[in-house]
């Protein structure tokens, strides 16, 4: 299955609110933009010198924290979406 098979099966319960917290004003001292590689549903974008971020589609893989803290200056913070909210993975 590829991986657009795979993300078609996901089933979503968006909150208003997003469970990451981007910093901006760090994310213009990073030279890296790690995290617009590293998602694989591409929440991230590099527009000019900024980060535009879209957590509707986040598969809560946490790869783009991880990519931020090592590679980047640590601008993302991600926790668990609250209760009853976030993606919900089937088999298929």
């Amino acid at each position: 299955m590829t991986l657009e098979e795979h993300l078609s099966t996901l089933k979503y319960n968006s909150d208003e609110t997003s469970h990451i917290t981007v910093n901006k004003s760090k994310c213009l001292e990073c030279r890296t933009k790690a995290c617009v590689y590293v998602c694989p549903v591409a929440c991230y974008e590099h527009q000019g010198n900024s980060i535009l971020f879209q957590w509707s589609a986040c598969v809560e893989c946490g790869a783009c924290e991880i990519a931020c803290q090592s590679l980047g200056v640590g601008a993302i913070i991600w926790n668990n979406p609250r209760g009853g909210f976030g993606v919900v993975f089937r088999e298929g």
